[in-house]
């Protein structure tokens, strides 16, 4: 699989062999005490800005071993928060639009 395609899974035939790849649907999930550090923002802003905009992100939990309780944001979220949160600009002060990855 080259670079430029993105992950997926792969699996055999079990008849001929044949190698099969295919992309899996899922994002992929961050916990809540990761994502101010993938953006960069203090985690009280990022928890302001999911409160502020809570009908936008869903809240999503996983259970540890001790049963305690972690918010989970999926990649394409933590995308839409960096963009929420910063104010992009040119080096002459205009206004730009962040690419896909939010920069």
């Amino acid at each position: 699989m080259s670079d430029s395609k993105p992950l997926g899974s792969r699996a055999f035939c079990p008849h001929c062999g044949h190698k099969i790849e295919y992309l899996l649907p899922v994002d992929m999930m961050y916990d809540m005490q990761l994502v101010p550090m993938m953006i960069p923002a203090s985690i009280a802003s990022v928890k302001q800005y999911l409160q502020k905009h809570k009908d936008m992100f869903p809240r999503r939990y996983r259970r540890d071993r001790q049963h305690r309780l972690h918010r989970q944001i999926t990649a394409s979220e933590v995308v839409l928060i960096r963009k929420g949160l910063f104010r992009f600009k040119n080096f002459d002060g205009t206004k730009r639009e962040p690419n896909e990855f939010g920069e």
